[in-house]
């Protein structure tokens, strides 16, 4: 039988962690399995709940989450590795499917499988129109909220890259793929997130926060579409201020090209979506954009501040 390792990054979850525990031990069924928790500095009750439940707590102080999930890779004895955040839950419909992963994971151990982490239902506008849309994503990589692969595979891969304080899941899924691994997105193994933001300021300082690695290096930057897009955003912002003293007319073109743009991504993005909601999508988008734009405006004032010479 395959012994699976689930390991729970965790700071300061008090609220999330008994309840992910929780639905592990009621969702996992027969498998043989492991819970280990990375406590990564928590001042709150969260490795007291993780451990009155069974859960072995394993402490990380310092470094990024990327080098706190690779200790818990090598803290944990598991074949087989499922990483869950502490604000998501295993549902039904993921107990009934994860026997049928865990074989085709062992058939075919060259992949990456898990799914989206779906909100609970909403109307709230960031939740019915972004995270409740996930499903039809069309990018094909799997953030690290709910991730399953082999040990073998975590060790050819070569983990996480513990330099980066985001971003270490898509970049983890890069370099797999190009290893000739499949990202397997597998809808069936529905997970809940209870932490999404609700308000436009959570969602743009979500997305600053998300950035950050996008942003950290030159290299990453330019590896990453998305943050080559966030710049041309920020470029069309740029010079729609400055035409606004200059030129209305190159001032509408900038403003109908940041509108074109966020509609365009929508379609990109999320190609499925209703009518009714694709406008939305689009105005989420610009917020989207808007938060990733703030966060290297923040990388640029932190290197510009650190290249200022001290005056003693």
């Amino acid at each position: 039988m395959t012994h699976v390792s689930f390991l729970i990054p965790a700071l300061n979850e008090e609220a999330n962690i008994g309840r992910c525990i929780d639905s592990i031990r009621a969702f996992a069924g027969d498998t043989q399995y492991e819970i280990v928790v990375g406590d990564h500095g928590s001042t709150d009750r969260t490795t007291s709940i993780a451990e009155e439940r069974g859960a072995r707590v394993v402490p990380y102080k310092g470094g990024t989450i990327a080098a706190l999930r690779n200790f818990l890779v090598d803290s944990s004895t598991g074949s087989l590795i499922v990483f869950i955040d502490a604000d998501v839950c295993l549902t039904e419909e993921w107990g009934a499917e994860i026997g049928a992963a865990i074989a085709d994971v062992q058939a075919r151990p060259k992949q990456l499988t898990g799914s989206r982490c779906l909100p609970p239902p909403s109307e709230n506008l960031i939740i019915k129109h972004w995270f409740a849309e996930m499903p039809t994503d069309k990018h094909r990589y799997l953030g690290t909220g709910h991730i399953i692969f082999t040990r073998s595979a975590f060790t050819e891969i070569g983990g996480f890259d513990a330099r980066l304080r985001t971003g270490e899941d898509f970049e983890f899924c890069m370099r797999a793929r190009d290893k000739g691994y499949a990202i397997n997105i597998n809808p069936r193994l529905k997970v809940i997130h209870h932490d999404y933001p609700l308000t436009l300021r959570q969602f743009l300082k979500r997305e600053r926060w998300h950035g950050t690695g996008d942003f950290q290096s030159l290299a990453n930057m330019v590896r990453s579409k998305l943050a080559l897009v966030t710049v041309v955003f920020l470029a069309l912002h740029l010079g729609l201020l400055v035409f606004l003293f200059l030129d209305a007319r190159w001032a509408a073109a900038c403003a109908a090209a940041i509108g074109l743009m966020t509609l365009a991504m929508s379609f990109v993005k999320f190609p499925s979506l209703k009518r009714g909601s694709r406008l939305k999508n689009a105005f989420l988008f610009y917020c989207y954009l808007a938060g990733r734009s703030w966060s290297l405006l923040s990388q640029l004032r932190f290197r510009a501040l650190r290249t200022v010479p001290s005056v003693d």
